[in-house]
């Protein structure tokens, strides 16, 4: 199965072979403006039920635990869940899970309202610095503000563009950016969750963009840049970076976590 030129939304499989297990990258978007032409729900349910634990984007059932339960954000991050159709794609994928049953991982380090906070903070350093020492050289003080600003500005704007954008760009690794740390970390459980279970038939469903970034992630795995990253990266406080593996219950019908490792 391979992406359609008509339709740029269309379903994808990419299948890396990582030892004597397959890691299957399902790329479907979530926002209902790029859902794919053809019902791509068979294919899902089809790759679900085939797997042998689904790795997912975002997990609703975590979120009303979570992001969605945060006192400061939570009605508004859950409104943005609904709009963007998060939790109705999702709550898809968990359905098609508990039908097929299957265990439902997840690695998402969106999930607080830390990350946001982190989001912000380092896609915006670039402008304090250069200001800072701009003022220090110079009794110019209006006219390097606005150009430094601006230059600030144009920096943010690119590095969001080039890690949001649909493919994939060489110059991403000049920007820090907290959206490919989510790949990068996904590509890592991914990885580990492969070599710990032979034999196995890992899934992960994810917009494109998330899923071509993740796929370099594991194909380099081992690459001085992917190492550097990981390493930054890790020295984030707060934010959940380990893999939370839930089982449903038919008892009570609801979702336990059954494990968290790093």
């Amino acid at each position: 199965m391979t992406e359609l030129a008509q339709d740029p939304y269309a379903l994808n499989l990419d299948t890396i072979k990582f030892g004597s297990s397959n890691i299957h990258l399902l790329s479907c978007d979530h926002m209902p403006n790029k859902t794919p032409t053809q019902n791509p729900w068979p294919e899902i349910a089809s790759q679900i039920q085939n797997s042998s634990l689904v790795f997912v984007e975002y997990f609703p059932p975590e979120l009303e635990t979570t992001a969605y339960n945060s006192r400061f954000i939570g009605r508004l991050a859950q409104e943005v869940g609904d709009y963007s159709g998060i939790n109705s794609f999702f709550n898809e994928v968990a359905s098609l899970a508990v039908r097929y049953k299957k265990d439902v991982a997840i690695t998402d380090i969106a999930n607080k309202p830390l990350y946001e906070l982190y989001n912000f903070s380092l896609r915006m350093w670039f402008g304090p610095c250069i200001l800072g020492s701009s003022l220090i050289l110079s009794s110019h003080y209006a006219l390097y503000l606005s150009s430094f600003l601006a230059l600030a500005a144009c920096y943010t704007f690119t590095g969001t563009y080039l890690n949001e954008s649909n493919y994939p760009s060489k110059y991403e690794s000049l920007f820090i950016d907290l959206n490919n740390a989510r790949r990068l970390i996904t590509a890592k459980a991914l990885i580990q969750s492969a070599q710990e279970s032979p034999d196995s038939e890992t899934l992960y469903i994810a917009p494109h963009a998330h899923n071509r970034r993740i796929k370099q992630y594991i194909e380099n795995h081992e690459g001085l840049s992917v190492r550097l990253k990981t390493k930054a990266y890790s020295l984030l406080p707060g934010l959940d970076k380990k893999t939370r593996v839930y089982r449903h219950s038919t008892d009570d019908n609801a979702w336990k976590k059954i494990s968290s490792t790093n």
